[in-house]
C-alpha cells in the first residue's frame, strides 16, 4: 500500500493544543481527535 500525506495549513494557535479560548470550536476538537487517531496508526 502506498503512503498518503495530508497537510493542514492553519495559523498558529494561542496554545499547544489549539483548543484554548473562551469558546472551543467543536470542529477543531473533531479534527484534533482524527489527527491523533491517525498518528497512532
Amino acid at each position: 500500500m502506498q503512503a498518503k500525506n495530508v497537510a493542514i495549513d492553519d495559523p498558529a494557535p494561542c496554545c499547544s493544543t489549539g483548543l484554548c479560548g473562551p469558546v472551543v470550536d467543536p470542529v477543531l476538537v473533531k479534527v484534533n481527535d482524527a489527527v491523533q487517531a491517525l498518528k497512532k496508526q
